[in-house]
């Protein structure tokens, strides 16, 4: 199986069971085996997905840019196959754990890039979700760093005082989100 994006010039289809996703420039990928790819090239990014044991793959394209310049291949000074640059990027999570940036420099011609899913043997089964995070703002990103921050409702209130009235208000309106994040249900589990 594999996971990435692709511009509209990719190819959407095989009759052979093959990494179609990163054959060529038009696309970025991640495989089972842990490679990835692009323009027909594969580096080793991460462990190998286990067989036959479900696995929650996500991907995250950010494509604002920060200004860095990538080298003439492509590539960065360390030669792992992460492309260098500032035209976007593409990390790749395994059941919510980062792995690391895989791409960047991604998207410098701004074309529309679209999510991809590619089976690459027989038998496979999957199951794609969308989720879409952005933060609008900062008041944004702190609402959310905030709510993943409180774990059990009786703490939320502890928090929130020594918040700004305006802040613990916009804060307030998405409180139904306390105690559902990851590391809380870890710390259920744990005490």
């Amino acid at each position: 199986m594999m996971v990435g994006v692709s511009t509209p010039a990719g190819r959407l289809e095989s009759r052979d069971f093959e990494p179609i996703i990163g054959e060529d420039e038009h696309s970025w990928g991640l495989s089972h085996t842990g490679h990835i790819f692009h323009n027909g090239k594969k580096h080793l990014y991460c462990p190998p997905f286990q067989e036959n044991v479900p696995t929650v793959v996500g991907v995250l394209f950010d494509g604002r840019t920060d200004g860095r310049t990538g080298g003439g291949d492509g590539r960065t000074d360390g030669g792992d196959g992460r492309t260098g640059g500032g035209g976007g990027t593409l990390t790749f999570f395994k059941d919510g754990v980062c792995l690391g940036l895989a791409f960047s420099d991604i998207n410098p011609g701004r074309r529309e890039l679209y999510p991809m899913v590619s089976s690459t043997a027989a038998k496979t089964s999957m199951r794609v979700q969308n989720m879409r995070r952005g933060h609008h703002n900062l008041r944004d990103r702190c609402r959310d760093v905030i709510l993943r921050s409180i774990c059990r409702p009786a703490d939320a209130e502890e928090v929130l005082k020594r918040l700004p009235l305006s802040l613990r208000r916009y804060v307030s309106q998405q409180a139904w989100k306390i105690g559902r994040h990851k590391r809380c249900e870890r710390d259920k589990f744990s005490a």
